[in-house]
């Protein structure tokens, strides 16, 4: 995030697909460790069980079974002729025992391909890092994460057999269909057509995990750099596309444009110095102002065409707590807490531990996004929508991603005073993405009708409904779809390539 100095228009780039056998640019980000909060319970779905030193191999097997007979069924309807299976093997590889180059005899230099799976076009096969990747991600998301990664490498196959890995096109499109392409094998595993696997919600949780974990490093020029995969959330956005498209979505990737956010800095700019952060404590006054902007011109479209009042903000600490109707929560009660009490029309939120701890853990836009939270449940409770809910819930999400997508477009910030104006910088959608993973209710809890709030995957697919209708088509229409849009069906998907 930082303060806005120049206008920066949405951004729907037309590409076009190409190459594999490329290998991830690796960045670990960690959701945090935030302590609980009100409306939205913590858990970022990481895989509990107990797996073997070989499983990791047996899933990906049996998922490339899985994959290839789903692609074998799709190939023809979307391009005529067949899906024919690799011919050139499966490799799992460590460094004691390396693959076999990709389009020159012998083998692999392991440095070349560690912590990376991936399709060589020019062999047909596939490989995997056995012994410092892929075992990891199972410990760490689960198995269905593999199948995820394997429906993502075999995507590139599909591409080699339609004939478009020549390289005439950045890497960056041919990362983005393939992640679409294991967002509709996803969608096929929801809809019961694998005999071999199932996807629950918690598998779509790990599923942003896994995106968080092989995602290229903040700042990566996706149009230029030529082992550009994209961000977590670039990634995700691909995949939804193939959840919620299918395979006919995934096919436009080829020949129309596409959503798609360059997350690049401005080389020498403060913005890069600060690695896309402020400092903490101008985190806060400037989000606040920009809330106060965007509602204000907002909440007059929302039903009742009501006006925005200025709200009031209760940043508290834990030892004199916050009062809300009737009660009073401090000491080891609040800390961790967010809330917005429609009692007293207030906005509560643990400035001393949740604060530090979110900005810290996660980035400024995952700080500014819990107040952005808070602003938009205020706007329901001020115009009469329902706030009860998990609908509700989801609304409000949907909301915060209507306002985030303002600091892109400036739409609004360009009618703000100068201390209201901020802007997006590289690296704060995934600070999104990691947000909802530390805020997402359980999926138990949401199956059992027993959660606030929906699931880190729910409450992103949520956001970005509001983000990208109110991106491409202003904030009018943003706000209007998040009316009118069943967001609990947006749940549907995953993902996690290496590739």
């Amino acid at each position: 995030m930082t303060r806005s100095h120049r206008v920066i228009g949405a951004a729907l780039v037309l590409l076009l697909v190409l190459t594999a056998c490329s290998k991830s640019n690796k960045s670990n980000a960690s959701a945090g460790n935030t302590n609980g909060v009100t409306s939205d319970s913590t858990d970022n779905g990481s895989s509990s069980q107990s797996f073997g030193p070989d499983d990791d191999d047996k899933i990906i097997k049996s998922a490339i079974d899985d994959v290839q007979t789903f692609y074998e069924a799709e190939f023809p309807k979307l391009y005529g002729g067949q899906f024919t299976p690799i011919k050139g093997g499966e490799f799992p590889y460590g460094p004691t025992d390396p693959p076999p180059n990709c389009g020159s005899p012998g083998v692999a230099n392991y440095k070349d391909v560690a912590q990376n799976a991936f399709y060589c076009p020019q062999g047909d096969f596939v490989a995997w890092d056995t012994d410092n990747l892929t075992n990891q991600l199972l410990d760490q998301f689960g198995p269905y994460t593999l199948a995820i990664v394997v429906a993502h490498e075999l995507g590139h196959a599909i591409q080699a057999r339609h004939g478009i890995l020549d390289g005439r096109f950045p890497t960056f499109v041919t990362e983005q269909q393939a992640d679409c392409f294991a967002g509709a094998y996803t969608q096929h595993v929801q809809q019961g057509g694998s005999q071999k696997f199932k996807v629950s919600l918690g598998d779509l949780d790990n599923a942003l995990g896994g995106f968080l974990q092989i995602r290229d490093p903040v700042g990566t020029d996706t149009v230029n750099d030529e082992s550009a995969h994209g961000s977590a959330f670039q990634r995700i956005n691909a995949f939804e596309d193939g959840l919620n498209g299918g395979m006919d979505k995934c096919k436009t990737y080829e020949d129309e444009t596409f959503n798609f956010v360059p997350e690049v800095f401005v080389p020498g700019s403060l913005d890069q110095a600060q690695q896309g952060n402020l400092p903490f404590d101008e985190v806060e006054p400037l989000v606040i102002n920009n809330l106060e902007g965007f509602w204000g011109e907002a909440l007059p479209l929302l039903p009742g065409g009501k006006k925005w009042t200025e709200a009031k903000t209760n940043p508290f600490d834990p030892t004199a707590g916050f009062t809300c109707g009737k009660s009073t929560v401090k000491g080891k009660d609040a800390i961790g807490k967010y809330l917005y009490c429609p009692d007293n029309d207030t906005m509560n939120w643990d400035e001393s531990n949740l604060m530090p701890q979110v900005y810290n853990n996660i980035g400024d836009l995952a700080q500014g996004a819990i107040i952005g939270k808070l602003y938009s449940q205020r706007a329901q409770h001020l115009t009469g929508l329902p706030t009860d809910s998990i609908d509700a819930a989801l609304q409000a999400d949907c909301f915060t991603g209507v306002w985030v997508a303002t600091t892109k477009t400036l739409e609004i910030d360009n009618n703000l005073p100068d201390n209201a104006k901020m802007e997006l910088s590289p690296g704060d959608l995934d600070e999104i993405v990691a947000a909802f993973l530390q805020f997402g209710a359980k999926p138990i809890d949401v199956q059992a009708g027993k959660a606030p709030t929906g699931t880190a995957f729910e409450r992103l697919s949520a956001f970005r409904v509001g983000f990208f209708d109110a991106l491409n088509n202003g904030f009018k229409s943003g706000l209007s779809t998040c009316q009118k849009t069943d967001l609990s069906s947006s749940n549907s998907s995953s993902d996690s390539a290496s590739s």
